[in-house]
Parts: C-alpha cells; sequence; structure tokens
C-alpha cells in the first residue's frame, strides 16, 4: 500500500502542475483580454506582466515532466522561469520608483534584471536555437565593453554597468520597449482571438469547404492542404499553428491517397507559411511594419493581399502539376 501510494504521489503532482499550468495560461489570456477591452495599465506595469508571465510559461512548459532533457535540465528551467516571473513582476511593481530619473536601480534591482535577462535568454534558447541568444550576447558585450576593446569608428560610448541595467530593464527602452509593447497590446491578443475561433471547431470548417472548392480534381487531397492552409491563415497569422491544427488532418489523408509522406509534409509547411501574409491576420512582421512605417494596419493588410494570392496560387498550380504527372 505504501509503494501505490509512493507510485500516485508522482502521478498526482503531475495532473496538479498540469491544471496549475492551465490556469496560469487562462489567467494570462484573460488579462490581454481586458486590457484589449479596458485599455492597458501603465507601460511598464502592462510590459513586465507580459514579460514575465511569458518567460515563466515557455520555461515552465519546458521543464513538465516528459519534457526532453535531464531532470537536472527541467530542473534549472523550473527556476529560470521563477526568476523570469519574478522579473517581470518586480518591474511592474516598480514601476513608479523605475520612473523617476532621480532614482537609481538598488542592487537587488541590478541582481533581479541580471537574473531576467538570463531567463530570457534561456527561454529564446530552448524555442528559438540559438542564433537568437548568440547575436543577443554579442549585441551586449558590443554595449558593456565596446569602448574598452574597440577604438576609431565603431567604438560605442562608455556604459557603466548601473546605466546599462537601469537601459535594459529600469525602463522602456530595453527589455519592456517597443517589441514589448507590440507584443502585449497588438499580437497576444489576436493569437488568442485565433486561438479560440479555431476551438469551437473553425478548422473543421475550413477543412469542409477547401474540399469543396478543390477536392475533386487531380491532386484534390493536396490542394485541399492548400486552401485549407489559407483559409486558416486568414485568422491565425502563425506558420506552427498552421501546421498544428490544420497539418494533422491534411498530411495523413495526402499520405492515404498515395502522395509520398516527404511531399504531403512539403505542401503542409509550404502553405502554413503563407499564413503569415494572409491577410487580414498575418504574422507579428506586418504589426511591426505598421508600427515602424507609423501607417494605418489595414494598408499593410491590402498590400499583402496580392502578394499572398500568388504565394499560394503557386502551390496550388504546382501541386496540380505535380499530380498530373505522378497520379
Amino acid at each position: 500500500m505504501t509503494d501505490s501510494a509512493a507510485g500516485a504521489a508522482p502521478g498526482t503532482l503531475a495532473r496538479l502542475g498540469a491544471r496549475l499550468f492551465a490556469a496560469v495560461c487562462a489567467g494570462y489570456a484573460l488579462f490581454h483580454i481586458y486590457t484589449a477591452a479596458q485599455g492597458p495599465f501603465a507601460p511598464l506595469v502592462q510590459r513586465g506582466i507580459f514579460i514575465g508571465v511569458a518567460v515563466f510559461l515557455a520555461l515552465w512548459s519546458l521543464a513538465q515532466p516528459g519534457a526532453k532533457g535531464s531532470p537536472a535540465l527541467r530542473a534549472l528551467l523550473l527556476v529560470l522561469a521563477l526568476v523570469g516571473l519574478v522579473g517581470g513582476l518586480h518591474a511592474a511593481v516598480s514601476e513608479a520608483r523605475f520612473m523617476d530619473v532621480m532614482n537609481d536601480l538598488t542592487r537587488v534591482d541590478a541582481l533581479i534584471a541580471a537574473g531576467l535577462l538570463l531567463a530570457l535568454l534561456a527561454a529564446t534558447q530552448r524555442m528559438l536555437g540559438w542564433s537568437l541568444p548568440v547575436l543577443t550576447v554579442i549585441g551586449l558585450v558590443y554595449y558593456a565593453f565596446g569602448n574598452a576593446l574597440i577604438s576609431g569608428t565603431w567604438q560605442p560610448p562608455r556604459v557603466s554597468l548601473d546605466t546599462m541595467l537601469t537601459t535594459l530593464y529600469g525602463s522602456t527602452s530595453g527589455v519592456f520597449g517597443f517589441m514589448a509593447d507590440i507584443g502585449t497590446s497588438v499580437i497576444a491578443i489576436y493569437v488568442i482571438y485565433g486561438s479560440l475561433l479555431m476551438a469551437t471547431g473553425a478548422g473543421e470548417v475550413f477543412v469542409q469547404v477547401a474540399t469543396r472548392v478543390a477536392g475533386r480534381g487531380h491532386g484534390g487531397p493536396a490542394k485541399v492542404a492548400v486552401v485549407t492552409s489559407a483559409l486558416f491563415g486568414t485568422v491565425s497569422g502563425s506558420a506552427v499553428a498552421n501546421v498544428m491544427a490544420v497539418g494533422t488532418l491534411t498530411i495523413p489523408t495526402m499520405a492515404r491517397a498515395g502522395y509520398p509522406k516527404a511531399f504531403a509534409a512539403g505542401v503542409e509547411a509550404s502553405a502554413s507559411a503563407g499564413g503569415q501574409i494572409m491577410p487580414p491576420i498575418m504574422g507579428a512582421g506586418a504589426f511591426l511594419m505598421a508600427e515602424l512605417l507609423n501607417v494605418p494596419y489595414l494598408n499593410v493588410a491590402l498590400a499583402a493581399a496580392l502578394p499572398a494570392g500568388l504565394y499560394f496560387a503557386v502551390i496550388f498550380i504546382s501541386v496540380d502539376l505535380y499530380a498530373r504527372r505522378h497520379q
């Protein structure tokens, strides 16, 4: 009986952890829905919560039981997740003090800032690979030590550690800067609404519509994948979400129809990538473009309509030619 209880304990903890994770995700989504409807909080409060909880959820998801990596690595990721959460919430709580130019960061502030930067780098590496973290570290080294290491045209100004951490953490110019503002005020709510739409069964509707449009000619299953991905792209703007939602249906269907598995995966991956430029939602780059160019988002969406249509038309025609030759 003792052995049975001991064996059940890890499973119970895992279930509790999964429920807590889901609750935090739901709260995070409700936070963005509320601020989208009622208006955002003060910049550092809004962005601090956005960054802190995002890093926490990203690293926590990688530290779940059954995730890749050794127990020691998962434990380290969980610690970094908590560090990231504390870093974001500390900035939000300290917003009034940080925004006062007469106040400097304390030693505790500096330690929390360094911890958040480390957690951000770890989350980025685990999610996206080494390229972006390495470039970030190079930029930080150049910013902090470039004046002593480089002379001439490329020599940056001398920057103290306190100034560096204040800029990166204790202001709206670094971690909580322009990109964080776009992420929390624009991108997050569109991703949430797209996910809610697909959770209600919109993906099945897209597949049915695509089947009626393209399912009866040469290469029908592959054409259905292309049209479904284009339709899904109008509400998601995410290639990954497109593959996850649509690919689970279309890739097995193409394989059963006799297409090579590599071809089926390639068609879905190519079509899903086009979802990032398919109006009206599109990917994060479209929102950044609108903000950086200071033009209405509608103008960017209208400009993307023709390229997106041509992109999917080329994939559609390619599938048709492949089917006529091989089937």
